[in-house]
């Protein structure tokens, strides 16, 4: 597999063993929020409802809006 140095400590497993993510200091970009299992995920994403981390911590302690009735959320 083609691994390159930008691709370590990024956030995301791209060794099939996730060792391209281990013994890193995680420090998110700006607008990007930190998950609980060290990955990076944007503040975008954050309460939308969607597993955007992989874990669900960027849904936890959310305000979940509830839809009117005959909608779908």
């Amino acid at each position: 597999m083609l691994f390159f140095r930008d691709w370590k400590c990024d956030g995301e497993v791209d060794c099939f063993d996730g060792s391209d993510e281990e013994n890193c200091d995680l420090v998110c970009p700006p607008h990007h929020f930190t998950c609980k299992n060290k990955r990076c995920t944007s503040m975008t994403w954050r309460c939308d409802g969607d597993d955007d981390c992989g874990d669900w911590s960027d849904e936890e302690d959310c305000e979940h809006w509830a839809c009117e009735p005959g909608l779908y959320r």
